[in-house]
C-alpha cells in the first residue's frame, strides 16, 4: 500500500467530514461513533512503525460493501488511535494493518462484530492489537 493510497483515502475520509458537518467531527453529533486503537506488532513483540492501518465499516456483517474507510500509520511505538465516525448502520468494523514498505512482513486483519458505537460521549473504545508474522 503507497503513502498516495493512504493520502487519498484519508481525502476522502476527510471530505465525507466535510460534508457531513464542516470538518468537524463533533458537528456530525448523532452519528455512531468509537474510539478504535491498538499496536502493531512482530512476534517478538517489537514495535511496527509507520504500518497502514485501515479501518473499515461494514454495515451488513463482516463481509460485503464498506461504507466508510479511515487509513491512518502507527506511530514510533507502533500504536495508532482514531475516532471512527459511521454516518451509517453498523454491522462489523475491520482493522487491516500492512507493513510499511521495505519490510518482509506479512499483513494482518481482525473483525469486530457489532462493535459498542454511541452517539453522545463518553464514546466506548475498541482495541485491536495485531501482530505482523514472518514470511
Amino acid at each position: 500500500m503507497s503513502w498516495s493510497f493512504l493520502t487519498h483515502t484519508r481525502l476522502a475520509s476527510t471530505a465525507i467530514l466535510l460534508l457531513l458537518g464542516c470538518g468537524s467531527t463533533e458537528a456530525v453529533s448523532g452519528y455512531p461513533r468509537v474510539i478504535v486503537y491498538g499496536r502493531v506488532t512482530t512476534e517478538l513483540g517489537i514495535p511496527v512503525a509507520n504500518a497502514a492501518v485501515t479501518i473499515a465499516n461494514y454495515p451488513a456483517g463482516c463481509s460485503g460493501a464498506r461504507t466508510v474507510v479511515y487509513a491512518i500509520a502507527t506511530g514510533a511505538d507502533g500504536r495508532y488511535r482514531t475516532e471512527f465516525v459511521v454516518p451509517a448502520s453498523v454491522g462489523c468494523v475491520r482493522v487491516v494493518v500492512q507493513p510499511g514498505q521495505g519490510t518482509s512482513l506479512k499483513a494482518d486483519s481482525v473483525s469486530i462484530g457489532a462493535p459498542p458505537f454511541r452517539t453522545a460521549a463518553p464514546y466506548d473504545s475498541v482495541a485491536a492489537n495485531l501482530s505482523l508474522k514472518a514470511p
